[in-house]
This record gives C-alpha cells, structure tokens and sequence, in this order.
C-alpha cells in the first residue's frame, strides 16, 4: 500500500469522525483515575470531575473499563454522543462502573464546569489533547423592570 493511499485512507476517516464525549460528575465514586478503552485498546484514564473526548470512524464500537459493564454504540453522522460513567451499587459487593448514553441537552448541562483530562492521561490518538468543547459565551443578565 503506498503512502499516498494510507493519507487518504486516515483523512477520509478523520473528515467523517464522530464526536463522543464521556464524562464522570463530580458526585461519583470514580476518586481514582479509571482507564477506558475503546474496541479492546486504551484511550484515555477518567476519574470524578472529568471529561475526554473520542474522534471515532462511524460504525460499532465496543467502550469498557477493565471491572466494569462494556457498552456497545453504533455511530452514524449524526450530532455527538454523549456517555457518562455511573455506578451499579449492591449490598453485598464493589460498585462496578457502567457507561450510559445521556441525551445531548442533559449532557452539556452536566459537563459544563467539569475538567478536561490532562494530556499525561490520555493514551490514543483518537482523543483529542485539548478540550474541543465550545467555550462558554457569557451573557449579560438582566434585572426585571421595578
């Protein structure tokens, strides 16, 4: 295959790569960085107050963490998928972590003042090394007329 081909091939892939954002809130059990993979292979590491995000081909793609539930999402062209880490608790042993698709409106308001990873957890190139979510844009409140 010639390297010509392998360019075109990776930048066909990245021009229809979809958006998936996954996210631990503040409240949860996750004190310790949790590792994720994505179809068998490490991407990134997450733990309470974060979030990461994934450039991903269309198509199935299995997520899991190493103790945890895996979560299989099929991805089309679409708006981004939005998954958040959460917890199956039982009397009698540790929770396990289990990933969740969140609709997108619940999902940013959920993410809004959470943390990007750090670079140093981040362990694929499928994850972007910066935060590729919008910034907020500040709006000016206004008090009701007396």
């Amino acid at each position: 295959m010639s390297a010509r081909l392998i360019y075109f091939l990776v930048f066909a892939s990245l021009a229809s790569a979809q958006t998936v954002y996954i996210y631990a809130q503040r409240d949860t059990p996750a004190s310790k960085w949790l590792p994720i993979t994505i179809d068998g292979a490490p991407a990134a590491e997450l733990r309470r107050g974060t979030c990461f995000a994934l450039q991903l081909p269309p198509g199935r793609h299995s997520i899991s963490t190493p103790s945890g539930v895996p979560l299989s999402i099929e991805l089309a062209p679409t708006e981004p998928v939005h998954l958040r880490l959460d917890w199956n608790h039982h009397l009698n042993r540790a929770p396990i972590p289990v990933l969740s698709r969140v609709p997108r409106s619940r999902a940013e308001q959920e993410m809004m003042f959470l943390s990007y990873i750090p670079a140093n957890k981040i362990h694929s190139t499928a994850v972007p090394k910066s935060d590729p979510r919008p910034p907020a844009q500040p709006a000016f409140q206004t008090r009701p007329p007396q």
